[in-house]
């Protein structure tokens, strides 16, 4: 007979088999699947390798099969769509290369390379709408202070470029309000000013566009802003406040090289030539080695007979090789040009465009009047 156990123990017993077996299949079926899941993500490394590798040798049809079997093995995987990228980028095919940088901002919004190589694709064709929420992610995300103020400065240049397309497109009140939001977001921006007063004018806001490049220039002390205030003086036809405007201006910064060039300038156009003489001798002697300088002394020596020491300045003049253009410097880069632009032709940075004034020291004293130059 045989001996059988009480039922509840059969029981309990018969339970603990089942979790025990469930438990070991578990552990089966997970141990399976981490072990085809290490199989997975070595076949998509293996893609991702064999496709630089392609694309190193020039071979970008079989780069692009290995980085679209690894993106079919691992769906929206950032490095495999960042490595498709790259190929249609090689092939010349910006459209296929912003889809796939879409795709990855699609998941991840904030992800760094991608959202910066997608910003300087639109830059570069000129895109500025969608440029603005990239830059503005960008800028969000900048880890330091420093990182934060490049971002920043780079925003409000894409967004006068934005308020710039809406003026061409004869959208004026729109470009206002842009411009306006460019310069009340960064103060310092002279492009800004510039493009605000134009629109401003074309309004038939004459006032109004004038205190706007007042404003820019009591900031920025700009030449830009002083030639385009000098502009409106001339067609309005009043010469006298040329000089006001430059006098009150340099009576701020008595000793600011950029006032003083410009103030000289003003002089030279009114035939003051004494006047104008005491401010190109201030600069000479502080800046010896711009040519500008000496060019603009030498002929305002020249026209008041000093014949001798107006051949002595165009001779330095042609010596630095120089022209009566005061050269300017962009602060990014360090390319010089002939005059200002609201854009660095070579890096692309925006507001960086200086005149060379702005890097030299504070002037000496005036020298004595209209007696020639200090030895």
């Amino acid at each position: 007979m045989l001996n059988l156990l009480p039922w509840p123990v059969a029981l309990l017993s018969a339970l603990v088999f089942g979790v025990l077996s469930t438990l070991l299949i578990v552990r089966v079926v997970a141990s399976r699947r981490r072990a085809g899941s290490r199989s997975s993500w070595r076949e998509v490394e293996r893609h991702l390798v064999e496709g630089a590798r392609a694309r190193s040798a020039g071979q970008l049809q079989l780069a692009i099969q290995h980085h679209t079997h690894a993106l079919e093995l691992a769906d929206g995987h950032t490095g495999a769509l960042l490595a498709l990228a790259e190929d249609y980028h090689a092939l010349g095919e910006p459209d296929m290369v912003r889809e796939h940088l879409r795709r990855i901002l699609s998941r991840h919004p904030d992800e760094p390379r991608a959202l910066r190589w997608l910003r300087d694709l639109t830059v570069a064709e000129g895109r500025w709408e969608e440029a603005v929420p990239l830059q503005e992610r960008l800028t969000r995300r900048a880890s330091t202070a420093e990182a934060k103020a490049r971002g920043k400065g780079l925003l409000a240049g894409i967004r006068y470029e934005v308020a710039k397309a809406a003026r061409a497109e004869g959208r004026t009140r729109d470009a206002r309000r842009l411009f306006q939001a460019v310069i009340r977001d960064d103060p310092g921006f002279v492009p800004g000013y510039l493009g605000l007063g134009d629109v401003l004018q074309t309004l038939g806001r004459a006032r109004d566009a004038v205190r706007t490049w007042e404003a820019g220039l009591e900031r920025t002390s700009a030449l830009p802003l002083l030639h385009r205030l000098e502009r409106y003086e001339r067609e309005a036809g009043h010469p006298g406040e040329m000089i006001d405007r430059a006098q009150r201006a340099l009576a701020r910064m008595p000793d600011d090289p950029t006032l003083t060039f410009y103030l000289g300038q003003v002089y030279l156009e009114l035939s003051m030539l004494d006047e104008a003489t005491e401010q190109f001798e201030r600069l000479a002697a502080l800046a010896p080695g711009i040519a500008t300088f000496h060019a603009h002394l030498g002929s305002l020596l020249e026209r008041r007979g000093k014949i001798a020491e107006a051949v002595s300045e165009y001779s330095e003049a042609l010596r630095i090789r120089g022209v009566f253009e005061l050269p300017h410097r962009c602060g990014e880069c360090g390319t010089f040009s002939a005059g200002w632009a609201d854009r660095c032709d070579r890096c692309g940075s925006w507001n960086s465009v200086r005149s060379v004034t702005r890097a030299l020291g504070p002037l000496p004293p005036p020298p004595p009047p209209h007696g020639g130059r200090r030895p």
